[in-house]
């Protein structure tokens, strides 16, 4: 096999001055063979060096090599996944409900429904919508106005939450402004609240954050409705 560089594959190598280290195996395979040299971070290369060192004992220079290729791969496929999501998308209100944004938004990956917060001792309870500030919110569907906060406060901020007649109900927060109150019989398509940076979005770009509760149950993933309802 031809001497390539692993950092080539991997897209990453440590500055020759952090490594300090040679991992066990004839001498060269790794370092000369392979053009291999762990991260720079103290204390994370010696993981990184041990790991290379058991994958090329256990698969050979060709076959880390070839692991290494199907890594930059899947990354590629996730990053192309991504970027499908970041697309700006319009509401048309598709789907019986419409759109939750009378706005173009765009979906993130780290806005997504069960991803970390405050280092994953939660997880994300709704879906966040970016888009300007003071973008209309609309009622998704006809419903009552069960709770409304209209001071901002808590990780929600000024929010509210609309029933449905069939008891879902769709929880809508970090809002600038509420335009209903508690008990206000709503429409479907109605504006009903502005797009903000309420709660804990203090320090992030606007959005909506949207939670999704069918009847006696908690929040469920709402990104299959909401691309449904703003194709």
């Amino acid at each position: 096999m031809p001497s390539r560089h692993l950092d080539q594959w991997a897209g990453w190598a440590a500055p020759p001055s952090r490594a300090g280290w040679a991992p066990p195996g004839p001498p060269g395979r790794l370092a000369g063979g392979l053009g291999w040299a762990p991260p720079g971070r103290p204390g994370a290369w010696r993981a990184w060096a041990v790991a290379l060192a058991l994958l090329v004992g256990v698969f050979g220079p060709a076959g880390t090599a070839a692991m290494v290729r199907d890594a930059k791969k899947a990354v590629a496929r996730a990053r192309q996944a991504a970027q499908a999501d970041l697309a700006p998308r319009r509401p048309s209100g598709a789907g019986g409900r419409v759109c939750p944004v009378r706005a173009a938004f765009r979906l993130t990956p780290g806005g997504a429904f069960g991803a970390c917060r405050d280092r994953c001792t939660r997880r994300h309870k709704g879906l966040d919508l970016f888009t300007h500030q003071g973008a209309p919110l609309v009622a998704v569907t006809d419903g009552r106005i069960v709770n409304a906060s209209p001071s901002d406060r808590g990780l929600g901020g000024i929010s509210l939450t609309l029933q449905a007649a069939d008891g879902t109900r769709f929880y809508y927060a970090h809002n600038q402004r509420n335009l209903v109150g508690r008990g206000a019989r709503v429409r479907r398509g109605q504006p009903i609240a502005a797009v903000g940076r309420t709660g804990n979005a203090r320090t992030t770009p606007a959005h909506l954050h949207f939670e999704l509760r069918p009847p006696g149950h908690g929040p469920v993933d709402p990104a299959p409705q909401v691309r449904r309802w703003c194709r």
